[in-house]
């Protein structure tokens, strides 16, 4: 029989050494630029507003050969990587081991001095994410999570949130990316709310979600470094994500169809779903 002690000291290991990672990456890459960019650091990738810096590119960099040491025959799968070879996010499959890398989440706000951003790794095993690093580095924080075993925020465990109604609220929400077809109801039912607010970074929406700054997270553009270890955190603390359509679960994958709802508390998604879509919009 295995041993299950051998194996929770293994994967505490897993989390502190690509924690430590983080630390280094942004040690050495990201906090010297931080509010220190240079023009030519600072580029465009697919529009004006989709932002890549020296930081990003310099970071994902880096960790590439640590991360690919801790798991031999693991493939990573960057934003930047993918930026420069597209081709590279469709290895995602269901049978590899992937790192799922977004180096600098919330690059606009990097980009502007605001230290709302984050680092985040996803390590999925086979279709799975079974690990997720969150790393704040303006508060040398990080949040990990490990499927079946629970999250942490600064060593301390992320408990179940209260069950809030939908009209006491706070979202984590942006219409930029959401089908067409849903943007009406959805920026009519989220009036109800008592706040919704865009961050501009998967990373802090997660964070704050799996906190219980914010009740719900609604993502409408799928890109597996946006969401992998965002969900895992969420998920290990007592919430829920999952496609507000059909109500299926998040997978990491190279394409899903949008949008998904993350709530903190796992009861409050399909009551937040009614709420948010009425079931014409949902069925059409």
């Amino acid at each position: 029989m295995p041993d299950n002690s051998v194996s929770a000291a293994k994967d505490e290991g897993l989390l502190e050494q690509v924690a430590d990672l983080l630390r280094i990456a942004a040690e050495r890459e990201v906090m010297p630029r931080f509010q220190n960019l240079r023009d030519d650091e600072i580029s465009c990738k697919s529009s004006p507003q989709d932002l890549v810096t020296a930081a990003d590119i310099r970071a994902e960099k880096w960790l590439k050969p640590q991360l690919l040491g801790l798991k031999p025959g693991s493939v990573l799968i960057g934003e930047e990587s993918v930026a420069e070879d597209p081709a590279l996010l469709y290895q995602l499959d269901e049978k590899g081991v992937f790192w799922i890398v977004d180096p600098v989440d919330g690059t606009g706000n990097f980009v502007k001095g605001s230290e709302r951003f984050a680092m985040m790794v996803a390590l999925v095993e086979r279709g799975e994410t079974t690990h997720s690093w969150i790393y704040a580095p303006t508060l040398d924080a990080v949040a990990v999570a490990q499927k079946g075993s629970g999250a942490f925020w600064q060593g301390t465990r992320l408990c179940e949130r209260q069950k809030i109604p939908f009209a006491a609220s706070k979202a984590e929400y942006s219409e930029s990316y959401m089908p067409k077809n849903l943007r009406k109801t959805l920026r009519q039912n989220m009036r109800a709310l008592a706040n919704h607010h865009n961050g501009r970074s998967s990373a802090w929406a997660y964070l704050d979600c799996a906190r219980g700054e914010v009740e719900m997270v609604l993502a409408g553009r799928m890109k597996p470094w946006d969401h992998a270890a965002g969900v895992l955190l969420v998920e290990e603390s007592g919430g829920r994500a999952g496609m507000i359509l059909d109500g299926a679960s998040y997978k990491p994958l190279p394409y899903v169809e949008p949008p998904m709802l993350t709530v903190a508390n796992a009861a409050m998604w399909e009551p937040y779903r009614r709420a948010l879509v009425v079931d014409d919009v949902r069925e059409g």
